[in-house]
């Protein structure tokens, strides 16, 4: 959880006065005053906002009663933030480290963001987990936030969160057709990120079979780009086509990318597997790829000296093995 020093804050606000003594993070409750004390300092505390909004960042309480009316949506909330300087709003977060725009971008609450953006709130800010604003878009049906963020000239696309998504992986994994389509013509957006496992965005997309975010990425992206996309692999080796053919064998997304011009149909994995090694349980699909991959090498062999003849028969896969037996 990140926290300010006192000397850090002076420096950042330049004024002599400690209202950022008190951290946002302490626990309500915690102090030296009695029981009694503490709930008679509430009730005042709660009454209402008096003097300079300024001192509301020394009182923890008045700090939980902005965020719980953020998530009410109150006009409240909306005062305040409008009060409040660039570096105040800053500075508060909630117990995950969730700004202020955080908070309101998930909540689609479309007048707070506005309010936020217009007093230059930092646009890039992360939580807890290093997610950016622009990445909790994703929760929201509609895009008119999304749309806000993006024409914001300080935005970032190539963020990562601590699995090392950006906000195009998280696109792929919760198909957003719509969303994706925004984010794809922004100029600031860099394809051949990978995350944590090695995967790029493509990766994600073949796991979650977006069938309409494919379409549109094969139409919007160069042919270049694409052939390096569709051919990466990730930390095991797989290519997005493995991926889509382990877990959708049948389904039309696979054949789509089967016939995409740039792709690698002999392309191996790190235990020297082809898509043909992969496809073996479905012996419709064995027969689909031996039909239409014309560059397809039958005789490849995995690490244990294997091709995809052998490992059918190994595993009496007869249909399989009757029709590799036609092409070998």
């Amino acid at each position: 959880m990140h926290k300010l020093s006192l000397t850090q804050c002076h420096e950042q606000v330049d004024r002599a006065d400690d209202f950022f003594q008190s951290a946002i993070h302490v626990r309500m409750g915690e102090g030296d005053d009695d029981e009694s004390n503490r709930v008679e300092k509430k009730k005042k505390q709660f009454e209402g906002f008096e003097g300079s909004p300024h001192q509301t960042l020394t009182n923890h309480y008045y700090i939980q009663h902005l965020l719980c009316s953020i998530n009410q949506q109150t006009d409240f909330a909306l005062s305040l933030i409008n009060k409040l300087n660039t570096t105040e709003l800053n500075f508060i977060r909630d117990d995950v480290d969730r700004s202020l725009l955080h908070l309101c971008v998930e909540l689609g609450w479309l007048r707070a963001v506005e309010k936020l953006l217009d007093k230059q709130v930092d646009v890039n800010v992360r939580d807890i987990e290093q997610r950016t604003p622009i990445m909790l878009t994703l929760k929201l049906k509609t895009t008119e936030i999304l749309k806000h963020l993006l024409k914001h000239p300080q935005i970032s696309l190539n963020s990562q969160t601590v699995e090392g998504f950006t906000v195009l992986h998280l696109a792929c994994i919760a198909d957003k057709y719509q969303h994706l389509k925004l984010l794809l013509k922004h100029f600031d957006l860099q394809l051949t990120i990978v995350d944590l496992t090695g995967r790029n965005f493509f990766h994600w997309l073949a796991e979650f079979k977006s069938k309409k975010c494919l379409k549109l990425i094969k139409l919007q992206q160069q042919d270049d780009m694409l052939k390096t996309l569709i051919n990466m692999k990730d930390a095991n080796g797989l290519t997005p086509l493995m991926i889509a053919i382990r877990h959708w064998p049948q389904s039309a997304f696979v054949r789509q990318m089967l016939v995409m011009p740039s792709i690698n149909v002999n392309s191996q994995d790190k235990h020297g597997k082809t898509i043909l090694h992969w496809a073996i349980f479905d012996h419709r699909l064995v027969k689909y790829i031996l039909d239409k991959c014309n560059t397809l090498n039958v005789h490849i062999e995995d690490e244990f000296g294997q091709t995809a003849l052998d490992y059918a028969q190994t595993q009496q896969l007869f249909k399989t093995v009757e029709i590799l037996k036609r092409f070998s």
